[in-house]
């Protein structure tokens, strides 16, 4: 049990979902997606460009200075979500998603629609 959160891409000409990222336990970023779309469980929205520029401009604004995490993107508190600590496996995640919005940023979006899905 725990909270299980994906990234899929669909194709817009077959409506294919492909498993684009996944993380475990990353609580902030959950908390992110259920402060702006108030998530059901489990949950699927659509990823916007807005939202991939947000989350972009928090992550560089904390790995430059780890100080600014808790305002940033701050831990998210819930059933199974993991640790809460601003510590080594916080970081790693931000790093994680870092790299995996620098991937977004390239997607084709006339070619595919971004979707966040989590289950807890």
């Amino acid at each position: 049990m725990g909270l299980d959160m994906y990234i899929y891409l669909m194709d817009n000409e077959t409506n294919e979902m492909i498993e684009f990222s996944y993380f475990r336990k990353f609580n902030a970023l959950h908390g992110y997606f259920d402060m702006k779309y108030d998530l059901d469980n489990p949950c699927s929205i659509e990823i916007t460009d807005e939202d991939i520029s947000h989350l972009m401009f928090k992550v560089n604004a904390i790995r430059m200075n780890a100080n600014v995490a808790e305002k940033a993107l701050p831990v998210y508190y819930g059933p199974f979500f993991g640790s809460y600590e601003y510590g080594f496996v916080y970081f790693e995640y931000i790093d994680q998603l870092y790299k995996v919005l620098k991937r977004l940023m390239k997607v084709d979006r006339q070619q595919y629609k971004i979707f966040y899905q989590a289950d807890y």
